[in-house]
């Protein structure tokens, strides 16, 4: 039996947020412990109002390789984004965070000269894969 802590989240701005979650879908998170790390996630969501205007998710899930679940643009409703999160599949193999956090910095989108990003990015790692990495934003 697994412990689920409880996140409290005070939102105190009117503004747009994008959030892009980062799901460590390896084998040192195991596949019993796969759907407690998915309701935590869906409980997080559960914290915002989701819409084009409030707040928008993206997400993506890695072991060996990273693959996008989806994007910012892709669902406008909570109900929709906890779906699609509830269905996503454990993998197992090794736990390449590198490889995840690389494909989600280079998301980033250039339009007319800015570049748009999510705000937050989420990561929920296996406690035994966090290591130091550095990103050169040259």
């Amino acid at each position: 039996m697994y412990r689920l802590m409880r996140f409290v989240f005070r939102l105190d701005c009117d503004g747009r947020l994008d959030i892009c979650i980062v799901l460590d879908a390896s084998g040192s998170i195991r596949n019993e412990r796969f759907p407690a790390v998915l309701e935590l996630v869906v409980n997080v969501i559960d914290q915002f109002e989701v819409s084009p205007t409030k707040t928008r998710f993206a997400a993506l899930k890695y072991s060996d390789d990273a693959v996008w679940l989806f994007d910012l643009d892709t669902y406008t409703s909570k109900q929709d984004v906890k779906t699609s999160i509830r269905r996503t599949t454990f993998i197992g193999g090794k736990t390449n965070t590198a490889s995840a956090l690389s494909m989600m910095v280079g998301s980033c989108k250039i339009v007319d000269g800015l570049v748009f990003k999510p705000s937050i990015m989420v990561l929920w790692p296996s406690i035994y894969s966090i290591k130091m990495y550095s990103y050169d934003h040259t």
